[in-house]
């Protein structure tokens, strides 16, 4: 009569359900992979225009990077330099995907102002009413002016210009 031992009786029926440990001679265990839960970051803001008009929309757009390996859910929060909000929208990723999410905002108040999200920010100029937005039009045929001006947002200018003739005309 045959003995059977209690690690036998344990042990078998382990193997058996694939539970043992198996591998080939010479090869090691395949490395296990721990999923990691999602985690955003957000790169590249942009803003568009830089200068508006008060009630215009201006287009606010970022990448969104999950470096998790498991699918996730990210509110973007656009704020002024205020740390009023000024818009939000939620994107749902895979893990290791990215997505560029772009939203609508609207600022009313003239004047600098800093549009945020996360630690990125961008300026952006919202003009008063009857400040022209044209470029300035190209010195006269004939004449060079060079210089320099310094000044700040409000539109206070100072600086010196000369103006003379081009060489040749």
């Amino acid at each position: 009569m045959k003995r059977i031992s209690l690690i036998s009786l344990f042990l078998i029926p382990l193997i058996a359900l694939g539970c043992g440990a198996s591998t080939t001679k010479g090869e090691a265990p395949a490395p296990t992979q721990t999923a990691t839960a999602a985690s955003f970051t957000t790169s590249n803001l942009i803003v568009s225009p830089d200068m508006a008009k008060p009630g215009d929309m201006v287009k606010v757009g970022v990448t969104v990077t999950n470096a998790g390996t498991q699918q996730g859910t990210y509110t973007v929060v656009v704020k002024d330099h205020d740390g009023k909000v000024l818009g939000m929208k939620d994107v749902t990723l895979a893990g290791g995907a990215k997505e560029d999410v772009n939203l609508q905002i609207s600022i009313n108040v003239a004047g600098s102002h800093m549009v945020m999200i996360d630690e990125l920010w961008h300026g952006l100029v919202i003009q008063a009413a009857g400040v022209a937005t044209a470029p300035v039009p190209p010195p006269p045929a004939g004449n060079m002016m060079t210089g320099n001006m310094t000044g700040n947002m409000t539109g206070n200018m100072t600086g010196n210009m000369s103006s003379g003739s081009m060489p040749g005309m």
